[in-house]
């Protein structure tokens, strides 16, 4: 059974680097670079994880917290 992780970041790079560390065949991994892209793919997919950045450009990371 694989698992599933939500990566929130503004930073490109950094969601690369999660990304390769993290997804195999047991875990996929989605990302997102704000709040709202965060919130459409929760809206699809149920995740297991969610790793979030606390600056996005939209919503600060415990207000996201708070949504999911």
């Amino acid at each position: 059974m694989s698992k599933t992780i939500l990566l929130v970041d503004d930073d490109q790079e950094i969601l690369y680097c999660y990304r390769i560390l993290l997804e195999n065949e047991y875990i996929e991994v989605y990302s997102a670079c704000d709040a709202e892209e965060a919130m459409d793919i929760l809206r699809d997919v149920d995740v297991d994880v969610a790793i979030l950045d606390y600056m996005l450009p939209d919503c600060k990371g415990d207000r996201l917290a708070q949504r999911i």
